[in-house]
């Protein structure tokens, strides 16, 4: 088998070991439920074995694993890497020569397992690895793991994450409620960033600035950023929100932060040309000042605008609740 793995799961069958998703192969060695994934297959090969045991990473049996000569050098080559969990252990093997070889690779792996096994790290390879009580015939895989768990104990498991997992409208009053502040920042934000442009834009003291089309994505990406980061921040901040709040919050407040942005522009232009700030007549004549507007322009503010809502929808949405093995 080449350095550069063209048949991952080739590979992995010499090894015993059968896909359970699209990047994890899974299998048993001397008892150990193993799952197998392959980092960067066409290029710097990188072999990454997960191990399961039962024991916690401060236990006596962990400090008491003591490995053999060959893995020893191998260690200190720092050609091998083995990083010990609780309930869970991790080789990495990122070089053994300029070939990778099936019967190389099970050798260093059997070396290891055969010194978890001398420590204790698992005793009847057939229980479950949580309860230790119930007999289990197949490997299961979740979130990238291999584990070797009973149906009582995922479901356990399975149910606590339902009810970790927000309901779809969980924090919407304390969010309707904090993210207008917010909104209100973003949108003076906004205004600042076209301000700071246009004064920009005045003193080149020429009819016509032309201005590259990339420095033009970079300007409205910034402002867009700017202008959004109050209304995603203040979202977050509410750990238990549900999607369906943190997502119309991000639509609505993120838009009327570009809204109250640009009516603040616009009330600063008009003190500008007649030394007269009002709110109100701003809002009234935006219609006839986007008509009148550049093209160019206009697009410019689309595209900030379009930053401002994705980033404050990125930022508040909830971090999905995974199944923990």
């Amino acid at each position: 088998m080449e350095k550069q793995l063209n048949n991952c799961e080739g590979f992995a069958k010499a090894l015993g070991l059968e896909a359970a998703t699209d990047d994890l192969y899974v299998g048993k060695f001397r008892g150990f439920p193993v799952g197998l994934k392959f980092i960067d297959p066409h290029g710097a090969i990188l072999l990454l074995f997960q191990i399961r045991h039962w024991q916690t990473e401060n236990s006596p049996q962990v400090k008491a694993v003591a490995y053999g000569e060959e893995i020893a050098t191998l260690l200190k080559e720092k050609r091998i890497q083995i990083e010990i969990d609780d309930r869970i252990a991790w080789l990495t093997i990122s070089d053994l020569g300029e070939q990778l070889k099936v019967d190389e690779v099970a050798g260093v792996l059997d070396s290891v397992l055969q010194s978890f096994e001398k420590a204790g790290l698992i005793g009847d390879p057939e229980l479950c690895h949580y309860c230790q009580k119930e007999k289990v015939p197949n490997l299961s895989a979740a979130d990238g793991k291999v584990a070797q768990i009973c149906p009582a104990c995922l479901n356990e498991r399975v149910s606590k994450t339902q009810a970790a997992a927000s309901k779809p409208t969980s924090e919407a009053v304390p969010i309707f409620l904090m993210t207008p502040f917010a909104a209100a920042a973003g949108a003076a934000l906004w205004a600042g960033c076209w301000m700071l442009f246009s004064v920009l834009l005045d003193s080149s003291k020429s009819d016509t600035v032309v201005v590259p089309r990339l420095l033009i994505a970079l300007i409205a990406l910034v402002i867009g950023l700017v202008a959004g980061a109050p209304v995603g921040g203040i979202i977050r901040w509410n750990g238990r929100r549900g999607n369906v709040a943190s997502a119309s919050a991000a639509i609505l407040f993120g838009g009327l932060a570009v809204a109250g942005g640009e009516i603040l522009y616009l009330s600063w232009l008009i003190w500008r040309w007649y030394d007269v700030f009002s709110l109100s007549v701003a809002a009234r004549v935006l219609p006839d000042y986007y008509g009148n507007s550049d093209p160019i322009f206009l697009a410019l503010k689309f595209m900030a605008a379009v930053v401002t809502v994705v980033l404050a929808y990125e930022m508040g949405k909830p971090d999905a609740v995974r199944l923990k093995l």
